[in-house]
């Protein structure tokens, strides 16, 4: 698997390129923002570890370019910034993960290998309720002739959903089959996606998709 680390600070650029050779993965690194956009426009990788504050050109530009320029490429950022309100931008420009520093090896690997395989799973169908449209290979939503497009987060909770309609799916469980791990169970991410999704569907149709059962989890409702 190819993986572009970019990382301003050279010490923890070596660290981190060690850990990922050792885990078998083929490192490319680049130490400022001008540098990682051109090396990711010439070539193609499984994922990239990208810091936020980086000379040159942000982390958080470099990921609104390639969302821009319809790259999939998974992309955990990699930073001090630990704000919900910069977790909130890196989600928005695009991001699929979030990791502050200082950060546990073994959660990096864990993270990035769960990032890399949910890639390479092609979501199977097509699934609609109360007028919308999911259709979960491409990762857009249709309501009434207009559209959305979903980051591959946000459509893999809509395909969680929608998999047993009806049925409260847990946080827990949401952060174990999407993010593949045991979150910190303070941890807002998954209402954050949530938040980011309820404002695209919005954005289609005032009719409510997804439900929120307080202290138990979300669901959509089953329509038979």
């Amino acid at each position: 698997m190819k993986i572009l680390l970019v990382e301003d600070e050279k010490r923890l650029a070596k660290h981190l390129g060690s850990l990922l050779r050792e885990n078998d993965y083929t490192v490319t690194t680049a130490y400022d923002g001008k540098s990682a956009w051109d090396i990711v426009t010439k070539d193609a990788f499984d994922a990239i570890i990208l810091d936020w504050l980086l000379p040159e050109i942000s982390g958080v530009e470099i990921c609104e370019r390639l969302r821009h320029a319809g790259d999939k490429t998974p992309i955990l950022f990699l930073t001090a910034q630990s704000a919900i309100h910069h977790r909130i931008k890196g989600f928005e420009v695009g991001a699929d993960d979030y990791l502050t520093k200082p950060f546990h090896s073994e959660e990096l690997l864990i993270r990035l290998a769960s990032l890399i395989r949910r890639s390479h799973q092609p979501p199977i169908s097509i699934f609609n309720s109360k007028g919308f449209t999911f259709d979960a290979t491409k990762h857009f939503v249709y309501y009434a002739g207009q559209s959305t497009e979903l980051s591959q987060k946000e459509s893999a909770i809509l395909n969680l959903l929608f998999q047993d309609p009806g049925k409260v799916i847990s946080r827990k469980t949401f952060l174990q089959e999407i993010w593949g791990y045991d979150f910190d169970p303070k941890t807002n991410t998954l209402e954050v996606y949530i938040r980011m999704l309820r404002s695209k569907l919005d954005q289609l149709s005032s009719m409510k998709l997804i439900y929120t059962k307080r202290g138990e989890g979300y669901y959509i409702e089953n329509e038979s």
